[in-house]
């Protein structure tokens, strides 16, 4: 599969100075001429409202905000993720994640080696990234299948363990890490 264009979500709630370090960092770490499109997923009932306002100016890429009356990071995150328009993939960022130098690149050709339309990328060199996925990395025909990037029916934990689960029984899993492993579980 050919990788053109990514939609990050970024969902956060009370860390505005967080949110806009490690986009940035994840924004300046790029090397691809991947497009993108940056969608910060944002709680109306968060008193850091203002805050990420404030903070968010100073980002040196394109964004948008979402704010929405969102239960929680699962609905945050799916309401986003629901924006996609012609996006090939989508990544669910946090607050808390890092990135390296040419993660897109990487990522990039690491999709090109993958056949089926339906994939969840998973990072196995991260914090608990072999039982699951850590950061979810998935393509849009898979969010079509599914309808969402982390199962409604969670408030927060076991989400993660669940879209792994769903996407092995569709034999959609793709292990990448530890130099590059392509593995389909």
């Amino acid at each position: 599969m050919k990788l053109d264009k990514i939609l990050i979500v970024h969902p956060s709630r009370g860390r505005p100075e967080m949110a806009r370090m490690h986009s940035q960092l994840l924004m300046q770490n790029r090397t691809s001429a991947c497009e993108f499109r940056y969608v910060f997923s944002l709680d109306q009932d968060d008193p850091s409202c203002l805050a990420y306002s404030d903070s968010l100016k100073r980002c040196e890429f394109p964004y948008e905000v979402l704010l929405a009356p969102n239960k929680g990071v699962i609905e945050a995150v799916n309401r986003a993720a629901s924006s996609i328009v012609n996006e090939d993939v989508i990544i669910n960022m946090s607050d808390d994640i890092a990135s390296t130098s040419g993660w897109d690149s990487r990522l990039s050709a690491f999709v090109s080696t993958i056949n089926p339309p339906m994939y969840l990328v998973q990072p196995v060199d991260m914090d608990n990234g072999e039982s699951i996925p850590v950061v979810q990395i998935m393509s849009s025909a898979l969010h079509h299948r599914l309808g969402y990037i982390l199962p409604p029916c969670y408030d927060t934990m076991y989400a993660d363990n669940d879209l792994i689960e769903s996407c092995r029984l569709l034999g959609a899993v793709f292990q990448i890490g530890r130099a590059s492993c392509r593995e389909r579980v």
